[in-house]
C-alpha cells in the first residue's frame, strides 16, 4: 500500500456516462494472478488499484479529454458527455467505503515494510496533515467548471464559477 497526497483526481471520460461511472472505474483495479509475495516468497493473487484514503478539503476533479491515437499517431480530443451531480459523495470511492461495501479490510503490516517505505509513510502523514481535514465529510458542492472548446491543437477555455453570497453560502 502506498499513499500519496493529491488535490486533484484525473479520471476517464471515453465510454463513461456520468462522474459516478468514472469514479468507479478508477477504483475497479485489475487482478494480478501470478504476483510474487514479497512476505511468503509464493505467487498469489491480488488487486491493484487507486482508491482514496483520505480526501483533500477541495477536490479538484480533471476530466481526460485527449488521447493519443497509436494509429494515427496523433491527439484526439474525447467529446463525449458527460454527467456530474451538484453535490458528489466520494465515501463509495474511498479505502473505508470500499471496504465496506466489499465487506472486506484492506491494510498493510507496518512491521513488513522498508525503512525507506516507512519513512515514505511518515513523510506522507505530515503532508497529509497539512493539506487535508480529518473531520471533513465525503460530500462535495460543485463550484466550478472549466470548459475548453476548439482541438487538440487550438482552442479556448472557459470557466464557470459559483458566486458565494455575503452570508457565505453559494448562490443557485
Amino acid at each position: 500500500e502506498k499513499s500519496d497526497p493529491f488535490i486533484t483526481l484525473t479520471l476517464d471520460v471515453k465510454a463513461k456516462m456520468d462522474i459516478e461511472s468514472s469514479l468507479r472505474s478508477y477504483v475497479s483495479g485489475e487482478v494480478i494472478s501470478d504476483y510474487a509475495c514479497n512476505k511468503c516468497g509464493e505467487r498469489i493473487e491480488i488487486l491493484k488499484r487507486c482508491c482514496i484514503r483520505i480526501l483533500p478539503r477541495n477536490l479538484v476533479i480533471h476530466l481526460k479529454r485527449f488521447d493519443f491515437d497509436l494509429e494515427t499517431l496523433s491527439r484526439t480530443k474525447i467529446n463525449d458527455a458527460l454527467q456530474f451531480p451538484a453535490y458528489l459523495d466520494m465515501e463509495p470511492y474511498t479505502k473505508v467505503g470500499l471496504e465496506h461495501s466489499e465487506n472486506r479490510r484492506y491494510s498493510v503490516d507496518v512491521n513488513d515494510l522498508s525503512a525507506e517505505e516507512k519513512s515514505d509513510l511518515q513523510q506522507n502523514e505530515e503532508k497529509f496533515a497539512q493539506i487535508y481535514d480529518f473531520e471533513s465529510s465525503n460530500m462535495y458542492r460543485l463550484v466550478g467548471i472549466v470548459n475548453h472548446s476548439g482541438t487538440t491543437e487550438s482552442g479556448h477555455y472557459t470557466s464557470y464559477i459559483r458566486v458565494r453570497r455575503e452570508d457565505g453560502n453559494g448562490g443557485g
